[in-house]
């Protein structure tokens, strides 16, 4: 006997109850004044995405969110709610216009049948909507208030003052002009860059682009006159009331980060030999004295002004280069930075430097002012553009929790001693003193850079003294200190004493490129000098890393190569390392000053010798941009600041000297508005004399 089960009837069973339901109006909601209205009960609405109703029907995305939402309206009601759950179509579009040109077929045939087949395969599902309440976007009466929403609209505008629209008639009252009030209507004309098709001859949305690309369609931008709603005026309003929603603190956040507030300076950069200003606007001001470079949007009106005769066709050519370029590939798809030089210049308004003005395709038109000030050193996008072209890196902001790369400029030290940064150990059985954030001056000498009676001589001092003066040490103790062995040792070597080993050009180049190996990766190198028998060097250790250790790793990786091309058994740089926490800016230029003059004190050749200075712009170039906020360092009457006060100062600088002000952003944008040609809703306004007016 087989154990097979029938099968369920679903073909009779479910037209059989979806029939009844539908009769018997089930999942109807009855308004106020209706039969059945009970006015105790909670309401709640359950509203879904209407699908736009094409030739090819329901795809399998449509009853994977309308189950879900389905769920939740059965639920309400059987818990004791007035749920109004609705269905209606996104009945405008491309496509029906599209069938109506290749089969001459009216729009509202097509779409009227493609409903009728979409409201078919719904029921069929057994949804349960109040299907009398089926709305689409076509219908006239659907329409009548569309248009109506869109005069309230344009016949409003928004009031700072109360947070809320009013009616410009109130405007009008006062005198304002025409132009004036035009330039605050909630509801208004702008030329916007667009995805223009020339082939098919309309705007498309961004979510169309792909789609009519892969159908053979042209897709380019373009700016062109468009409608478009002001939303932005709304953009605080969007945030603040957000906290009052029954929402996930998710959702929550991803709107907020969609809309997108940011709290910066609205800066003026004037164009070198023109009367045009550039206006960008930033969240890090303090960066100003790091801006190397500006870069416009190819769609800004000022690059078709600024760029020089010898250039223009470049330029043309990279403008249409892009045109068809989605802002998600010149965005965050955008790997491989692209742009090219306008031969104009603008002048940073903190330094009067002149600093060069490109066009890229990571900087669009359709956020901030469509231009920005690059600051490579700390922003990834700019390191990266500048890193390609060779622009100026220059750095200005030091985290004192992560310090990398150099300055480009004379180094900065931390602005004062704190407890934050206490002096330390490094490792136990060393004297090697850290401080967070500090600059070092160290010395090495060889192991046998010096008679073995000197170098033992030494060792029994220096350890007796250390034993008399036990931690912790005074600040004059400390300098007895150095002034007893450190500085006695090198009046030894500076007078020649020892073998001098490194006066072979070749070896010295092994301590030369040694110094330059941990360079930009453990340490910064502000200064270097080594010397036949010694060496100096001024370095500013990165976090995270122990002195002593550096300076084995250092010492080791030298000694394994001397001793292998000179035939020595090991015993170079197996001997003393002197350190000193340097304490203030003018102690470290004058270290800076020492190491540099040092050879030629000590009466050596430049063949005897070799030096490494980084004052101004030989500093290597960051690994890569630090973006969080720090000390300002290399930034005239901001340095030593932390970012907060920075950014305070500088804009507060940029006001009194009307170079630019205070201003709050938000990444939302307005929205466009008008996209088909034909089958779409139309505007109630109408022109006259190139003015337009409400219907």
């Amino acid at each position: 006997m087989s154990d097979a089960r029938k099968p369920f009837p679903f073909r009779d069973f479910e037209p059989k109850w979806q029939a009844r339901w539908e009769h018997e109006k089930t999942f109807r909601t009855p308004g106020p004044g209706d039969d059945g209205f009970d006015s105790s009960k909670p309401k709640y609405y359950v509203l879904d995405m209407f699908p736009y109703p094409s030739g090819s029907g329901l795809h399998v995305g449509h009853p994977e969110g309308y189950t879900a939402t389905d769920i939740i309206g059965r639920y309400k009601r059987m818990t004791g709610h007035n749920v109004l759950h609705p269905m209606g179509y996104d009945a405008f579009g491309l496509p029906a216009e599209e069938h109506a040109r290749k089969t001459g077929e009216h729009p509202a045939i097509n779409t009227a049948r493609n409903i009728e087949n979409f409201r078919r395969q719904l029921k069929s599902l057994g949804f349960a909507y109040d299907w009398d309440r089926e709305i689409a976007t076509t219908d006239p009466e659907y329409v009548r208030w569309t248009q109506w929403i869109f005069l309230q609209l344009y016949s409003s505008y928004f009031d700072e003052a109360d947070n809320k629209a009013k009616p410009v008639a109130e405007l009008e009252a006062k005198g304002w002009t025409r132009d004036r009030i035009d330039d605050v209507r909630l509801a208004y004309v702008a030329d916007t860059p667009v995805w223009w098709s020339p082939d098919l001859g309309t705007v498309l949305a961004n979510e169309e682009v792909e789609e009519w690309k892969a159908k053979g369609h042209t897709v380019e931008r373009r700016p062109l006159r468009q409608w478009m709603l002001r939303i932005t005026r709304y953009a605080q309003r969007l945030i603040d009331e957000l906290d009052t929603l029954d929402w996930p603190d998710g959702i929550k956040l991803l709107q907020k980060n969609w809309i997108g507030r940011s709290e910066g300076a609205q800066v003026r950069f004037q164009i070198s030999n023109f009367k045009s200003q550039i206006e960008v606007f930033t969240t890090r001001p303090d960066t100003l004295f790091g801006a190397t470079y500006m870069v416009l949007a190819p769609e800004h009106p000022l690059v078709s002004e600024i760029t020089t005769p010898d250039l223009k066709e470049t330029v043309v050519a990279y403008q249409k280069s892009i045109v068809s370029k989605s802002d998600m590939d010149r965005g965050d798809l955008n790997k491989d930075k692209s742009g090219v030089f306008t031969g104009a210049y603008a002048i940073n308004p903190v330094n009067n430097e002149q600093i060069p003005i490109w066009i890229a395709d990571y900087v669009m038109m359709g956020y901030g002012t469509g231009a920005i000030m690059a600051v490579p050193a700390h922003d990834e996008r700019d390191f990266e553009f500048a890193t390609k072209f060779n622009l100026p890196i220059v750095q200005v902001v030091q985290d004192p929790q992560k310090e990398e790369g150099g300055t480009g400029v004379s180094p900065v030290l931390p602005p004062k001693l704190s407890a934050h940064h206490s002096i330390s150990k490094s490792r136990r059985y060393l004297p090697h003193w850290q401080q967070d954030g500090c600059y070092y001056f160290l010395t090495w000498r060889l192991a046998d850079s010096l008679p073995a009676t000197k170098s033992d001589e030494l060792r029994e001092k220096r350890e007796a003294w250390l034993l008399a003066h036990p931690e912790p040490r005074d600040e004059a103790q400390q300098k007895e200190y150095h002034s007893l062995f450190s500085d006695k040792i090198e009046q030894w070597l500076d007078q020649g004493a020892g073998q001098c080993i490194l006066k072979d050009p070749s070896l010295r180049k092994i301590v030369d490129d040694a110094l330059a190996h941990f360079d930009s990766k453990r340490y910064e190198l502000i200064a270097s000098a080594v010397m036949p028998n010694h060496v100096h060097a001024i370095i500013r250790l990165y976090p995270e890393e122990d002195l002593s250790k550096v300076l084995h790793s250092w010492k080791s990786f030298s000694a394994r190569e001397i001793n292998r091309a000179s035939g020595g058994e090991g015993s170079v740089w197996q001997d003393e390392t002197f350190d000193r926490i340097i304490r203030s800016q003018e102690h470290l230029e004058t270290l800076i000053d020492y190491v540099e003059e040092n050879p030629d004190k000590a009466g050596l050749t430049s063949s005897e010798t070799s030096v490494c200075i980084r004052r101004t712009g030989e500093t290597p170039v960051p690994p890569s941009p630090t973006t969080d906020p720090g000390i300002a360092i290399n930034s005239g009457f901001l340095d030593g600041l932390p970012t907060a006060e920075a950014k305070a100062k500088m804009i507060d600088w940029l006001e009194s000297n009307q170079l630019g002000k205070r201003r709050i952003q938000y990444k939302l944008r307005d929205w466009l508005f008008s996209r088909q040609r034909y089958w779409g809703e139309p505007f109630p306004i109408i022109w006259k004399d190139g003015k337009h007016e409400a219907i």
